[in-house]
């Protein structure tokens, strides 16, 4: 606190009947001096009108706000205090009256003049009321009237209060005088600090206990079982020491593992190119064995086929007679349409035949270049190569079928005429 009063008025206040004025500016800068006087004089009472004027009470305990009016002053007369003083470097000043009796402005008997005050700081505003004022002035120098007398204005015989109370009111009162309420909040702030830094280290101690728990140990690993046993956070370093070990160790087993895992996996990939190679040559062997049947039932066609041709031979002799001639030529027609359904699914067939063969010899010289170990499907392979001018029988057959188609329209239009 740094309120320094410079000037008090006191008016029908104690001892003073009259309006007294003390001035400290005399006193310069000086921070220490003393008032002197007989027992009575009124030492005191400047304590009292000080006291007064900032918080509305006296300085001690034993008298009261209500009974400072002065008993030898006039009736007429006003009780007030003004204070004058500097708080950090700026001027205030403060106007008080208690609560006293004075004589009616207009008739007779007397009437209660109310307690009243008024603050005016630096930057003229005004603040008025009297519990408005001592709020203003707790807030303005940080104490409250009880801690002004303890720390600045001990009255008589209330030192020893100060010097017994206790140390958390102490503590608030030099909190107070020298504004060390930022260091009491960086205490709380530490402190909170400190316990969540606490709370988080414990929380690590728990994770790193509960990792321990999840780490598999060997029968090799003892020293490190029995470290994971005793569950203390302090040999992290030693376990993890130890966990760096195995983990070398456990590398040079795994680089070894990788070696012989790529050997097994060229191994497997062999052996899977060598069944490859099996299942092609089978299905080789299906593909040729559908083909054979495939020849025989063509075969067995082509007797159709020349019976197909007799038949259009004695229609071709047929057509000299006349008579006949509308009787053949229904049952004609009814062979013409046999005749090219069956010349039309044999087209088809020897189309796919084609292509099955063309295919077939594409497989074969594939299987041939890559498997010299087929040789022995050589035979097979000539005897179906020996098979393939039969093919050109059958375009010639084709060939005739077309020719006979030719001769079957002449007859057709002979029939007709």
């Amino acid at each position: 606190m740094e309120m320094k009063p410079t000037k008090i008025i006191m008016s029908a206040f104690g001892p003073y009947a009259q309006c007294t004025e003390l001035s400290f500016e005399a006193f310069g800068g000086q921070g220490l001096f003393l008032i002197t006087g007989d027992t009575g004089a009124g030492k005191t009472t400047i304590f009292d009108a000080v006291s007064f004027a900032l918080f509305g009470e006296a300085s001690g305990s034993v008298r009261t706000a209500d009974t400072l009016r002065s008993d030898f002053a006039k009736e007429t007369e006003k009780t007030y205090v003004e204070l004058y003083f500097e708080h950090k470097g700026k001027s205030y000043y403060i106007y008080r009256n208690p609560r006293y009796e004075r004589p009616k402005k207009s008739g007779e008997g007397f009437t209660t003049e109310n307690p009243d005050a008024l603050l005016k700081r630096p930057d003229r505003t005004i603040v008025s009321g009297y519990k408005e004022v001592t709020q203003a002035v707790e807030e303005l120098l940080g104490v409250n009237s009880k801690q002004f007398k303890q720390i600045a204005m001990i009255a008589q015989g209330e030192f020893l209060q100060l010097l017994l109370a206790g140390s958390k009111e102490r503590g608030e009162i030099f909190r107070r005088v020298f504004n060390t309420e930022l260091f009491k909040e960086i205490q709380k702030l530490l402190k909170e600090r400190e316990r969540e830094a606490r709370l988080r280290c414990d929380e690590c101690g728990r994770s790193i206990l509960q990792y321990g728990k999840g780490i598999v140990c060997t029968e090799e690993d003892a020293l490190l079982k029995e470290k994971l046993k005793e569950a203390n956070v302090h040999l992290t370093d030693e376990i993890i020491e130890l966990l760096q070990e195995r983990i070398g160790k456990d590398k040079g087993k795994r680089k070894k593992d990788k070696t012989h895992s790529e050997r097994l996996g060229k191994e497997i990939a062999a052996k899977i190119e060598q069944t490859a190679r099996a299942e092609m040559t089978n299905r080789v062997f299906d593909r040729l064995h559908i083909v054979k049947e495939q020849h025989e039932e063509y075969q067995n066609k082509r007797g159709q086929i020349a019976e197909k041709e007799y038949q259009s031979v004695l229609a071709q002799k047929a057509r000299y007679r006349v008579l006949p001639l509308a009787e053949a030529y229904e049952n004609e027609k009814k062979r013409i349409r046999e005749l090219k359904r069956g010349l039309a699914e044999l087209r088809v067939i020897v189309g796919k035949l084609a292509i099955r063969e063309e295919e077939c010899r594409q497989e074969f010289l594939l299987q041939k270049s890559r498997e010299p170990e087929r040789e022995n499907l050589t035979d097979g392979i000539n005897h179906l190569l020996r098979l393939l001018p039969q093919y050109e029988k059958v375009e010639q057959l084709v060939k005739k079928e077309k020719e006979l188609a030719d001769r079957l329209s002449s007859v057709m239009e002979e029939a007709r005429e």
